[in-house]
């Protein structure tokens, strides 16, 4: 299983995992369920870690094509995560000198969502909540291991090569394999496949002179532990995002305080994170508190020396789109389209304050001018701006400006499905 091969490919880490990313990246979930009940007839995935990869696609693509049931009965297949079967010490001649799970984190997560959408939110919360404490008790022992290594790094008679990592990792050198989809897929205490610039870079290159090995070597056992800290750090972070948003769709409000209040030790100065703050606040009826909080993001964004012109362009709409919210709990819509308005001028592709746009349109009584705002966005980028709600809210303004809006309705679905991913549902269409 090492991987220290710099031309090393996805698929020789997981039986043709490459095909299975292009699947998934092009949202061709029924032709990923396809391929992946191919190979297992043909019992191609013969590695135990093969075969729990393959299962985190096939449950991913059941819950994108909302085949929950389906979904439901791969996870009940897989029973407990933490059983021995899913150790790779349960297998000492595939996986000589490995120890620790070999679960993919994506299962985990997609066992703890998938409840929600069986109508047992407080299963999917409870679940996600030991999510949290499974990242964090990697955390810990992460640090722990750091600092003891750090100090037998320090003591001279300490043999660093046999300074032990908890759950040590395999890795291939930055760049050598496209990563974007594989961290989810990644084992959760296994092999960390590659890094890409999201979860940040191991020390790659093994050509230092022989009598500077020892702190190569030093350097490298400390990047690669700090680039797994980072991971399950982004991972804790990821799960207190899902709880945060169950809490606010179940509206438990001083419960999702407190959620916030965690990222905000992580990230204390993010202007979209005190914006989700304010948006939720507006939820709870404290306009006041909102207002409060979209002052505080004005603030941060004018003293920010953000040096990213797009970065820039799309902070300057942040503010914007808040304050046109602001018009819109007033009643005040044509204030609020002018706001809207200056947003898509920073970021044409702001589907959000085109949505809201297009409903201030709907609330002034003009159905034409809304529809002309949703159909501009979609026309303009149809990959990004294609989301059911968005065309749900189209779909309903025909129906409400034409009389004979079933031909208009036809003609919209005929174009999505030339575009739409797989997975897109096409009842928002109203047909």
């Amino acid at each position: 299983m090492a991987m220290e091969d710099p031309g090393v490919s996805l698929d020789t880490l997981c039986y043709n995992l490459s095909n299975l990313q292009v699947l998934a990246r092009q949202g061709s979930w029924k032709a990923l369920v396809d391929v992946i009940r191919q190979a297992r007839n043909l019992s191609l995935p013969q590695y135990p870690h093969e075969q729990l990869i393959y299962h985190a696609f096939l449950v991913l693509s059941h819950m994108k094509l909302r085949s929950y049931a389906d979904a439901a009965l791969e996870l009940e297949a897989l029973d407990d995560f933490e059983s021995p079967q899913y150790q790779y010490e349960h297998y000492p001649d595939l996986y000589p000198n490995r120890s620790g799970s070999m679960v993919p984190f994506v299962l985990r997560w997609l066992h703890a969502e998938l409840p929600h959408y069986l109508n047992q939110p407080l299963v999917t919360i409870e679940r996600l909540y030991s999510l949290y404490e499974h990242c964090q008790r990697r955390i810990d022992r992460l640090v722990a291991s750091n600092v003891r290594y750090l100090k037998h790094a320090g003591d001279q008679t300490t043999d660093v090569t046999n300074t032990a990592v908890v759950n040590d990792e395999e890795e291939v050198k930055e760049g050598s394999v496209d990563c974007s989809l594989l961290n989810a897929t990644t084992p959760d205490d296994g092999a960390s496949t590659c890094v890409d610039s999201e979860f940040g870079g191991f020390v790659s290159g093994m050509n230092a002179a022989l009598d500077d090995t020892e702190k190569l070597m030093e350097g490298q056992k400390s990047s690669a532990s700090d680039a797994r800290l980072k991971r399950w750090r982004m991972r804790k972070e990821f799960a207190i995002n899902c709880i945060l948003s169950h809490h606010i769709n179940q509206r438990d409000f001083v419960v999702a305080l407190k959620w916030f209040k965690e990222l905000f030790k992580i990230h204390p100065s993010d202007p979209w994170l005190f914006s989700k703050l304010g948006y939720m606040q507006m939820q709870m009826g404290d306009f006041k508190g909102a207002k409060n909080t979209f002052s505080e993001v004005e603030c941060i964004i004018t003293k920010a020396d953000v040096s990213n012109a797009l970065q820039s362009s799309a902070l300057k709409g942040l503010i914007r789109r808040n304050k046109g919210l602001e018009h819109v709990v007033l009643k005040q819509y044509s204030e609020a389209i002018k706001e809207f308005d200056a947003a898509l001028l920073m970021n044409p592709v702001d589907i959000i304050s085109a949505n809201n746009k297009a409903l201030c349109y709907m609330y002034n009584r003009d159905l034409m001018g809304s529809t002309k705002v949703l159909e501009s966005i979609l026309d303009k980028a149809p990959l990004i701006a294609l989301n059911e709600t968005l065309v749900l809210n189209l779909c309903s303004m025909y129906e409400l400006a034409f009389v004979h809006n079933h031909q208009t309705k036809k003609n919209l679905s005929e174009w999505i499905q030339q575009i739409a991913p797989g997975d897109f549902d096409f009842s928002c269409t109203r047909l």
